[in-house]
């Protein structure tokens, strides 16, 4: 044929929405054109496919030994596949045998013998495929999202939520800890029914979330007393709680400033606490540590207020209370009394809960490494496997029992029995609530060092919600793209052009 012009098949041409259908010509059978897309070429890709393929067979211009190219609508969403071609005519197959079903271009560049030179519609077809692919894993990936409610609905809820404590704390200070007895009361109950459904609930017996759980029932019990019982008993009324004992209105408030602004604060730091708006994981996990810390920056630095609106709310603690007697000493021993129950707990019980398909703080995710949500933990061990060579083998039997960080405390100190590294768990975590407890009696007693430890762990979460919607928007489809890829070195999205 040599260099005979054949005219592009149009189909319906003068609808608009025919993106495929033109009227040009183009030279079979040339080099140029086999090579690269002339930047004259003002068709559609579908209709510079269409061409490439009539080219490949006989026939008259625009058909195929006689049969007629035909056109499938461009808004068919389901359909992948370009320059399909009709295959029977009056019930009798007229296409050669390697198109005896109706197949796309990318099946027919298949059918090439080895060693042809790759024309456009070749390279085109591997590129179209390609981008087809990928949508499929966008389009998987946004899916994920979602369900992890990356809603514009929940989104609005993070920020609005946002916005209110920051306007509490600006302009009523005094009253931010009825906010805090709302909140708490609508996520703990929400994280307590979704967490038991999910075998989840012994991480309820955590000491941020018993404390949780103390301060909000303690603080319905004041909103009962402050709003509620004198309208339906009157002013002079005292609700049946009251008085409450010499002791503990001395100490109550210092001992729970001491706590919440110890270990509850320094744990928005310590467990990566993020500010991620949408999310009601992150959301629940930052308020047990965040919400308290605030509440008590408010009633600490403007309690003469809360004293006004809210008179006794804050007991009679004094002026300046003793670091030992009124502050240190009721911390240490409200958590020593959950810390002994917790170790028994975990002792005779929750060590073996992990093989029963609960997970528990101290087994941290990993009953079982078999999910990604779990296989997260891995991933820096992966990459220093020095550091516990059973860690990363899924046939280890330490790598069944325990979590990642347990087995690396259990491998590099030397400790082969799980309820030793439980209870050798429990005593770090005694050392650091301690040694948080300490730091707070000196936060009691300087404005200026209390304000700029709250700001920077609100900072920390700030940072870390930051980093988490830097990748959602930036690196999570790179992400899910290099894992479809599986390239065999790369390290940054330029590797993989």
């Amino acid at each position: 044929m040599g260099n005979t012009v054949e005219r592009v098949v149009s189909c319906n041409s003068e609808d608009p929405n025919n993106y495929a259908a033109t009227g040009d010509y183009e030279p079979r059978g040339s080099t140029e054109q086999n090579d690269s897309i002339s930047s004259n070429d003002t068709r559609s890709l579908d209709a510079r496919l269409r061409s490439e393929t009539i080219d490949e067979f006989n026939g008259s211009p625009g058909t195929i030994n006689g049969l007629a190219i035909r056109n499938f609508p461009p808004g068919n969403v389901t359909r992948t596949r370009a320059a399909t071609v009709d295959e029977r005519v009056d019930g009798v197959s007229v296409l050669p045998s390697h198109l005896s079903q109706r197949r796309s271009l990318d099946e027919r560049v298949l059918t090439k013998p080895p060693g042809a030179r790759r024309s456009v519609s070749q390279r085109l077809s591997r590129f179209t495929s390609g981008l087809f692919e990928a949508m499929t894993v966008v389009v998987a990936q946004k899916k994920a999202f979602v369900a992890e409610g990356m809603t514009p609905s929940n989104f609005a809820l993070g920020v609005v939520n946002a916005l209110v404590t920051a306007y509490l704390v600006g302009s009523d200070p005094a009253a931010y800890w009825l906010y805090y007895a709302v909140q708490a009361t609508l996520l703990l109950s929400i994280r307590t029914a979704t967490w038991w459904s999910q075998k989840l609930q012994f991480y309820l017996l955590d000491f941020c979330w018993i404390t949780n759980y103390l301060l909000n029932i303690v603080a319905l019990m004041a909103a009962y007393e402050y709003m509620v019982h004198p309208l339906l008993f009157g002013v002079d009324s005292k609700p049946p709680w009251q008085p409450l004992p010499d002791y503990l209105l001395r100490t109550g408030w210092p001992a729970v400033f001491t706590i919440t602004t110890g270990p509850l604060t320094w744990a928005v730091a310590a467990t990566g606490n993020s500010l991620v708006f949408h999310s009601f994981e992150h959301t629940a996990s930052m308020f047990i540590h965040a919400s308290p810390m605030i509440a008590a920056w408010c009633l600490r630095w403007h309690a003469d207020t809360v004293e006004k609106y809210y008179p006794g709310l804050l007991g009679t603690p004094a002026e300046s209370p003793a670091f030992w007697a009124d502050m240190f000493l009721p911390s240490i021993v409200f958590y020593g009394a959950w810390w002994v129950l917790y170790v028994l707990w975990l002792l005779l019980d929750g060590t073996t809960r992990p093989e029963r398909g609960y997970d528990t703080v101290f087994g941290n995710f990993a009953p079982s490494m078999a999910t990604t949500r779990h296989d997260v933990l891995r991933r820096p061990l992966r990459a220093h496997p020095q550091l516990c060579p059973d860690c990363v083998r899924s046939d280890s039997p330490l790598f069944a029992r325990t979590g990642v960080w347990t087995a690396v405390v259990m491998d590099n100190l030397g400790i082969s029995s799980l309820k030793c590294a439980a209870f050798s768990y429990c005593q770090a975590h005694f050392i650091a609530c301690a040694l948080c407890f300490a730091v707070a009696t000196l936060a009691y007693r300087s404005y200026i060092f209390h304000t700029t430890l709250l700001v920077a762990m609100l900072l920390s979460a700030i940072l870390s919600g930051s980093k988490m919607y830097s990748f959602f928007m930036l690196d999570a489809y790179e992400a899910k793209l290099r894992e479809k890829l599986h390239p065999a070195s790369a390290t940054s999205a330029k590797d993989l052009v």
